[in-house]
């Protein structure tokens, strides 16, 4: 099973050091990843500037404002911006989809990763 996934990898003609699945688990679940190998890293970078030029001010804002504090919390942001609750959620949440934007951890003791 496992080794035949690795070694199906391993074989292909897209393969790349760096690319292989991983497996984890603990007591509750079984985790496998596997890269996409088709995944082009330039179109990435051409997809990373459009989606910069896609984004508002206001989500550009935001996204400096996490990278300074990513412990900020937002009820903070809500204050500083001056813009509704449902409005900041509404930018995190599209940030997130774009992929631009993380939470790690808990919601109290969490923090922001922005991605570029």
């Amino acid at each position: 099973g496992l080794s035949k996934i690795r070694t199906a990898y391993e074989n292909a003609a897209n393969y790349q050091p760096g690319l292989e699945p991983t497996f984890q688990s603990n007591r509750v679940e079984f985790t496998v990843k596997l890269p996409n190998l088709n995944f082009k890293a330039s179109s990435n970078e051409a997809l990373n500037e459009a989606i910069n030029e896609a984004l508002t001010d206001n989500q550009k804002m935001l996204l400096d404002m996490l990278r300074n504090d990513p412990t900020i919390t937002q009820k903070e942001i809500i204050e500083r911006v001056s813009l509704s609750r449902s409005t900041v959620q509404r930018m995190i949440k599209e940030l997130s989809e774009l992929g631009r934007l993380e939470r790690i951890g808990s919601k109290k003791t969490g923090s922001w990763i922005v991605k570029e």
